[in-house]
Order: C-alpha cells, then structure tokens, then sequence
C-alpha cells in the first residue's frame, strides 16, 4: 500500500512524496508552482490615448511618404 510520506516545496515546485514501508521514499510528484499574474486593469488617461494616437498617424505618415518615394521611383525607370 502506498501512503504520504512528505510535501516540500523547492526551488518553485511542490514534491509529493510517498512510500511503501512508512520510512523510505517509493516515489515522489513535482508539480510546478505557478502564480497567477495580477491583470493590469488600469485604463490609459486621455493623455496618453492621444499620445498613442498622434505616433501612429507620424508612423503612418511616414509610411506612406516612402512608398510614394517608392512608386516615383520606379516609375521614372
């Protein structure tokens, strides 16, 4: 018959130990121990929306600058 034998936690996992004669280890499980992560659930402010917002359209913008770089290029080839 198996029976526990001891519960550590090491280096971030949970071991189970068990054993057959009440002294010695028979077997052991690891189970990793994972800690759930808190999601942020923090709104960005108006300030920081527009902010987003005015980098995409500069980013954009810059976008399509090359490719129109782009197409006069080739086609003054």
């Amino acid at each position: 018959m198996i029976d526990f034998l001891e519960e550590i936690i090491e280096d971030g996992y949970r071991i189970t130990r068990y054993t057959t004669d009440g002294k010695t280890v028979s077997h052991e499980i690891k189970t990793l121990i994972v800690e759930e992560i808190e999601e942020d659930t923090t709104q960005p402010t108006v300030e920081e929306r527009l902010e987003a917002i005015e980098q995409n359209s500069a980013y954009t913008q810059i976008q399509v600058e090359y490719l129109t770089m782009l197409t006069e290029i080739s086609n003054g080839l």
